[in-house]
């Protein structure tokens, strides 16, 4: 044979085997679409293509709700979505799964991921799509059920333990006082628009509370402890020190934060507090907001450090919310701080 026939019995050969190859990975994945079918159901209808989406679905009853069982079309990925069971108020499920673990609460060892549809009141749960349609059915079946069952006892759990920290505003480094043990600082934060996330030595974080209805973009306000210096006592160096907080938090910012190169932050000084000398700064940035599940859109936001700077210690308050609120928002903090000597400084 010449060198050409050759050439194209092998690309004959080697197309057939792609052919071959896509043709059995199509059988696989009618197969297992067929499988997951007979396993959840005769109340489950035919699988149906999802618009706007690589995935597949399939509707039926399951303990006494309509859900909904998808997977995409390579059949890596399956998700099962079930109406919350009565009785239980979606505003604590919705701190839980979103506020509390960041929108995916992990279970079954992480081999599921359950999730929150905030739009349609309904538990998401998400998992790996094994060859054996029939397990991954089985697993997300379970797992839902497990999970609405344990969910009244978590909820309770998880609001007692949430109790306990609003009764110290900072945390672990509450004084007895009620105030911040390192700063003398006391903040009126009202445990209903307030909750604390984190309390550590370097930092104490707390995030709003969102409403039970309507728009709830992300509120934070965190607290930093710095060691006093005589050279703070000129405003010049207050006015640097917050710039270096305020550009190190605009650097750890993501791409598309900013239209252009991050700008140089420039601080000005505040009114006293408390009668110590105050400097605040701002960068405004765009954040994305989670407005839907998997879904997000850019929104105008600000954060805003204010320094309070005692002679035994600085005290540094930053607000990030978005940008029409910020600066209220800090104000309402400033109105309910207020600080005293700690015995140990």
């Amino acid at each position: 044979m010449t060198p050409v026939i050759l050439g194209a019995l092998a690309t004959v050969v080697v197309a057939l085997a792609v052919w071959l190859l896509v043709r059995g990975e199509y059988a696989r994945r009618r197969a297992w679409f067929e499988a997951a079918k007979s396993a959840l159901g005769a109340s489950f209808s035919e699988f149906a293509a999802v618009p706007s989406t690589d995935r597949y679905a399939s509707q039926g009853q399951l303990e006494g709700g309509l859900a909904v069982f998808q997977a995409d079309r390579s059949a890596t990925e399956a998700r099962l979505e079930v109406p919350l069971r009565a009785g239980v108020e979606k505003g604590r499920v919705f701190d839980l799964i979103v506020r509390e673990e960041r929108g995916a609460l992990e279970a079954r060892d992480g081999a599921v991921l359950i999730g929150w549809d905030d739009e349609h009141d309904r538990i998401i749960l998400r998992t790996h799509a094994g060859r054996d349609a029939q397990a991954t059915v089985s697993a997300l079946r379970d797992e839902a059920k497990s999970f609405q069952e344990k969910l009244p006892a978590l909820l309770e759990e998880r609001a007692k333990a949430r109790a306990e920290r609003a009764s110290k505003t900072f945390g672990e480094l509450t004084g007895a006082n009620g105030r911040h043990k390192l700063l003398g600082l006391a903040l009126a934060l009202a445990p209903e628009e307030w909750e604390l996330v984190n309390a550590r030595p370097e930092g104490v974080e707390w995030e709003q509370v969102p409403p039970d209805e309507g728009d709830a973009p992300p509120v934070e306000l965190r607290l930093y402890a710095l060691a006093a210096a005589d050279a703070l006592k000129d405003e010049e160096p207050r006015l640097r020190l917050l710039e270096r907080i305020a550009g190190a938090f605009a650097e750890r910012l993501p791409d598309g934060a900013f239209p252009g190169p991050a700008p140089e932050p420039r601080a000005q000084s505040a009114s006293p507090l408390a009668g110590a000398p105050c400097a605040a700064v701002a960068v405004d940035h765009d954040r994305e907001v989670v407005v839907r599940e998997e879904e997000s859109e850019p929104r105008p936001y600000r954060a805003i450090f204010h320094g309070v700077f005692q002679p035994w210690a600085v005290a540094v308050l930053e607000v990030v919310a978005p940008r029409d609120a910020a600066d209220a928002l800090l104000a309402k903090v400033l109105a309910g701080a207020s600080f005293e000597k700690p015995e140990k400084a």
